[in-house]
């Protein structure tokens, strides 16, 4: 792979990243003000541009409990934990 293609590719992805965060932060704010279902799409969609982001699937986790869809949010929960382990405060919040 060229140097070229490779500063191509990394641009795409910090985009990526950048986007899911602002998706993250509009689902945060749909969350806090009840609009529950537009909360999850964000959340969702989130995840779909950046299927690395533990932070998204926490967001998603705490909406799938606030919907009572507990085993949903335990599988955000988890997989937010694979992918950053460190963040020993996901296992608290799964419960």
């Amino acid at each position: 792979m060229s140097r070229a293609s490779r500063g191509k590719k990394n641009k795409r992805k910090l985009k990526a990243k950048a986007y899911s965060e602002t998706l993250i932060e509009k689902s945060e704010w749909l969350y806090e003000n009840g609009m529950l279902e537009l909360a999850l799409q964000k959340a969702t969609e989130s995840i779909a541009n950046n299927p690395e982001s533990y932070e998204a699937y926490i967001q998603r986790a705490k909406i799938y409990s606030a919907l009572q869809l507990f085993r949903m949010a335990i599988d955000d929960y988890n997989q937010a934990f694979r992918l950053d382990d460190s963040r020993q405060e996901i296992l608290l919040e799964r419960g």
